[in-house]
């Protein structure tokens, strides 16, 4: 049986060992599974090394082992060529309609960071700079 999510946009580039060495490709979030071709390093957004530093990190210390590291992590996740496609895809899903004041939207909001760097469409939603920079402040004050 196939999985349901192979021709889709939610796949994560990826890196994929073997014993003669490692390469880069994308992955099915849901079953694992590349996705496709291997993929040559001038075809990934960010440097071969960010993505290893980035899943290094992700699986010692969930995020990175200090502020500066998890706050590189985030920051190289919106670099990827899937999320400008899963960005575009929660924008048209909500109209580009902010989904907390309705106002026009042009930024997405993660709702949860379980899956950060392999986000569903259910963990995105819309919204305005003013309600996401407030759910920012609301988190960090919450220190969620």
């Amino acid at each position: 049986m196939r999985c349901m999510h192979e021709n889709t946009d939610d796949t994560a580039i990826r890196r994929f060992r073997y014993s003669g060495g490692s390469y880069f490709a994308l992955q099915c979030p849901d079953c694992l599974r590349r996705v496709g071709r291997k993929l040559e390093a001038s075809e990934l957004d960010v440097h071969p090394r960010e993505i290893r530093w980035a899943e290094k990190k992700r699986g010692k210390t969930g995020l990175g082992g200090n502020g500066n590291s998890k706050r590189l992590n985030y920051e190289a996740r919106f670099r990827q060529s899937d999320w400008k496609r899963l960005r575009a895809r929660v924008l048209d899903r909500d109209d580009f309609t902010c989904r907390n004041c309705g106002e026009a939207a042009d930024q997405v909001h993660h709702l949860t960071y379980e899956r950060f760097w392999k986000e569903r469409l259910s963990d995105l939603a819309a919204s305005c700079a003013e309600c996401n920079q407030a759910e920012r402040q609301q988190r960090i004050a919450g220190g969620a």
